[in-house]
């Protein structure tokens, strides 16, 4: 073997090297951006999903809560998948025709999809799904069979039927 097949051997396998530790760096940097992005993801849905529970079976909504209900509603348009989004385009619809809609659709396929997205088991939503506690001072709670949440005048259903 001449020195010049050994000079030819060492760098096709120093190449093979920086090639293949280059390709394994570019790859390893995309796996954690997808992940990183995939987390930002799940950060904002779970606040839109909690933001949708907290205005979910309200008499009425003070300017807080409908702020934040508008806010994760943005939040399911802009990082939602096509079912949140069209549940939540529905949602937005029939509010603005008929001053009442119900959030149960969008609150449901968003649970369902942070479900799927953190690996856990497929659970149905139970039908009483919020817990509200009246405290001394608090107006008296509706006893409708379906109770909403309403701003300025217009109500949101938000109970399962």
């Amino acid at each position: 073997m001449d020195w010049w097949q050994f000079l030819l051997s060492l760098f096709s396998v120093l190449a093979g090297a920086v090639v293949g530790g280059l390709v394994v760096h570019r790859l390893t940097l995309r796996r954690e951006s997808l992940a990183a992005r995939r987390t930002q993801r799940v950060a904002f849905l779970l606040d839109a999903y909690r933001k949708l529970i907290d205005a979910s079976e309200r008499d009425f909504l003070g300017a807080d809560r409908r702020d934040n209900l508008e806010s994760a509603l943005a939040d399911i348009m802009l990082l939602g998948g096509k079912g949140e989004i069209d549940a939540t385009e529905r949602f937005q619809q029939r509010f603005a025709e008929d001053g009442a809609a119900s959030l149960m659709p969008v609150i449901v396929s968003l649970r369902a999809s942070l479900r799927k997205e953190l690996g856990l088991d497929v659970v149905d939503l139970p039908s009483r799904f919020n817990f509200r506690l009246a405290l001394d001072g608090d107006p008296a709670p509706s006893r409708k069979g379906s109770a909403g949440a309403r701003s300025g005048g217009r109500a949101a259903e938000s109970r399962r039927s």
